[in-house]
């Protein structure tokens, strides 16, 4: 009897802290589901290998693919496009790549310098801030996109008005964007 209700008691715990860690992280796959019903619901999708073209979001890359996605999510909302800049691009990187360099992809946080380091690299601009990691999931912007639009404080980031230009750091699978005036 001990050893039945001892077993019991650890399935309990670990069930326990698996809703604990899906509630915090999100079920994993919800990206992945939710990816895979957008592209069998678009007859029209472009192919995998076309790129849509945006001339504010130059390149083949994980940075302008970013860009592209949120300046569509941004149409959708009657707002303007956002610039890739390369300057920005610069501040976003470094921080996806400290994060990387730290292993936060499952306790990311914020640069306790980011609005110092901002202010001194862009004076008198406003900027903000979004960092999201795919985890093991292999989710890649699409993905990323989507938890951002999930989370009232990212999407107010994302859908805020007076954005001019976006910078995007992607290392693995930690993404940061950043937004200034």
């Amino acid at each position: 009897m001990k050893n039945r209700s001892s077993w019991r008691g650890t399935l309990v715990v670990v069930f326990a802290i698996g809703a604990g860690w899906i509630d915090y992280m999100g079920w994993p796959l919800y990206g992945l589901i939710t990816l895979a019903a957008e592209q069998s619901n678009l007859p029209n999708r472009p192919r995998a290998g076309a790129v849509v073209q945006d001339p504010n979001c130059p390149g083949n890359d994980n940075h302008a693919l970013m860009c592209r996605l949120v300046n569509e999510y941004r149409a959708k909302h009657g707002l303007k496009p956002v610039q890739l800049d390369d300057a920005v691009t610069r501040e976003a990187q470094y921080w996806s790549d400290q994060l990387n360099r730290q292993s936060a992809c499952w306790f990311l946080y914020h640069d306790d310098n980011y609005h110092a380091r901002m202010r001194a690299r862009f004076p008198g601009r406003r900027f903000r801030e979004n960092a999201a990691c795919s985890g093991s999931t292999g989710g890649g912007a699409r993905f990323i996109l989507r938890k951002w639009i999930d989370s009232s404080g990212h999407r107010e980031n994302m859908l805020t008005p007076e954005w001019k230009t976006i910078g995007v750091g992607v290392t693995r699978n930690i993404w940061v964007i950043d937004f200034t005036n």
